[in-house]
């Protein structure tokens, strides 16, 4: 079917419902679940679910693994394909008009957006949030400056557990729904209990899978409530599986009898994400700029340690050891390499609903933001060390500085040369020229972490990471100290998890 029009794009997504419509919700997502143990590309399988969850009949509430035909299933994942792989430029003539005109990264960041979020790395998402969200928040507790927000007490309130009960069921209910497709949770919980694995009582659990858990109605819901403004975008529209990993196939479940209900996931992965960034996104949503700007002093904090397990030879210096006299805004980290220094400010970099979907110009610039503000800081920082300003004595033998933005979660593509373009563009408009600014996730160094240790240093891997991709200069690290995520300062944390729940650990 050929997209010509908005119109015609109704009558596709119209007729892509009616196909999922002629299977039971948990007999395609039994299929899908098993489909995803070998494809390559989780956002298709993610596309599926949504439209299943949209348009599927509700299954019995009987525990059956039936599944449908590979002949089916092939059907419905090619619609899928086909359907995902249209953007709004190819029937719009405004739009296709403005593309032209326009840096391509808008296009590249709609369609990122739409795929990256399904690829979850295993890599520490058990471990961080224990650091996070239990280890240090009462290490910030009356620390001057720090706002006050008690992030435990708020996490229990809202989930009926603490974060170390949270963290145990999740990684039970993940190792579940990785083997199995469907699964009673009823049955879930009394093997761990037999198991003698610590989770929740039943009043705990109601309530916590209440929050990563939801039927048709609700996911439909929250999908409805969350589509793009412009319906040209409608296949960019953010999936509730980010916020809902677990879905119940069934009629008439709902979260206060949680025993007969059957579950399933059809990408479990994204469990372990909602137990990550998950979680800063649940309370985020609930408590907006209160959490965000307390959760910038968490995310510093561990950042400290972070680079504390990367560096070698190298000098550290937090906020506070930096300068006393110096009264300018300073960066939260500092590392001295010989003659080049590189500095790290932490920042709430995420990019909003209507830039993952629409991605228009005024969209995008809206999100960057805290990219610009954060980028001028350490340009006059920089600055002011260049100046020899009296209380920057530490950084008069530099003659070389890195500013480094790091943010919780990663912003694809942010390094690109498009990207870069035109966020330099940005930076002009401000005054600021040829700064040589990167952009790191913290997870993106916690992957480095284990190679760094080793002796390399992190200035010469930014400048790698000038020429190549993240991808490819890990490989290269790699490949050169034949160090794993076993070897990261994360691992014994996991480790000790995994072995007090009598779990295998995912990264055998």
């Amino acid at each position: 079917m050929k997209i010509n029009t908005l119109d015609d794009l109704d009558k596709f997504e119209s007729k892509i419902g009616s196909e999922f419509r002629k299977f039971r919700l948990g007999d395609i997502l039994h299929s899908l679940h098993i489909y995803g143990k070998t494809a390559e590309h989780p956002f298709v399988i993610a596309g599926a679910a949504l439209f299943a969850i949209r348009f599927s009949l509700p299954s019995k509430n009987i525990q059956q693994k039936k599944g449908i035909s590979s002949g089916n299933l092939t059907k419905l994942i090619n619609l899928i394909w086909k359907y995902q792989s249209i953007d709004p430029i190819i029937f719009d003539n405004d739009l296709h008009t403005d593309f032209n005109a326009s840096n391509p990264i808008f296009l590249l960041i709609r369609v990122v957006n739409q795929q990256f979020p399904f690829n979850i790395s295993k890599y520490s998402q058990f471990t961080r949030p224990i650091f996070l969200y239990h280890e240090i928040p009462p290490t910030l507790v009356g620390k001057k400056g720090v706002p006050k927000f008690d992030l435990i007490k708020e996490f229990e309130n809202l989930n009926g557990v603490s974060v170390p009960e949270f963290i145990n069921l999740m990684v039970v209910i993940s190792s579940y729904l990785r083997q199995y497709s469907t699964f009673s949770l009823d049955d879930i919980v009394r093997q761990a209990r037999i198991k003698g694995i610590n989770i929740p009582d039943e009043q705990g659990i109601s309530l916590a899978i209440s929050q990563i858990a939801g039927d048709q109605k609700q996911l439909t819901n929250l999908y409805e409530k969350r589509q793009a403004g412009d319906r040209r975008f409608k296949m960019y529209d953010i999936s509730p599986l980010l916020e809902f990993p677990i879905i119940y196939p069934c009629r008439g479940t709902g979260f206060t009898d949680y025993g007969n209900n059957i579950i399933s996931a059809p990408i479990p992965d994204l469990i372990d994400r909602r137990n990550c960034i998950g979680i800063y996104y649940q309370l985020f949503n609930k408590f907006t700029n209160i959490f965000s700007d307390y959760f910038g002093h968490v995310l510093e904090n561990y950042l400290g340690i972070v680079l504390n397990n990367c560096i070698t030879s190298e000098l550290i210096f937090d906020e506070n050891q930096i300068s006393s006299s110096y009264s300018g805004k300073k960066p939260d980290y500092a590392i001295i390499d010989g003659s080049m220094t590189i500095l790290f400010e932490c920042k709430a970099v995420k990019l909003k609903k209507d830039a993952k979907t629409m991605a228009t110009e005024e969209d995008i610039n809206e999100s960057l933001k805290q990219v610009i503000k954060g980028l001028k800081q350490l340009d006059e920082f920089i600055k002011a060390c260049q100046k020899k300003l009296p209380g920057l004595e530490k950084f008069y033998g530099c003659s070389k500085f890195k500013p480094v933005l790091v943010s919780l979660e990663e912003v694809y593509l942010i390094n690109s040369d498009w990207f870069r373009n035109h966020i330099n563009d940005l930076l002009r408009n401000e005054g600021i020229i040829n700064l040589d600014w990167q952009i790191l996730s913290i997870g993106e160094l916690e992957r480095l972490q284990p190679h760094l240790v080793e002796g390399i240093h992190l200035s010469q891997v930014l400048q790698n990471l000038g020429q190549k991709t993240f991808n490819n200069v890990l490989k290269e690290l790699a490949a050169q100290t034949h160090k794993t995520y076993k070897d990261s300062f994360l691992y014994p944390k996991q480790e000790e998890l995994y072995q007090r729940l009598g779990i295998p650990d995912i990264n055998e």
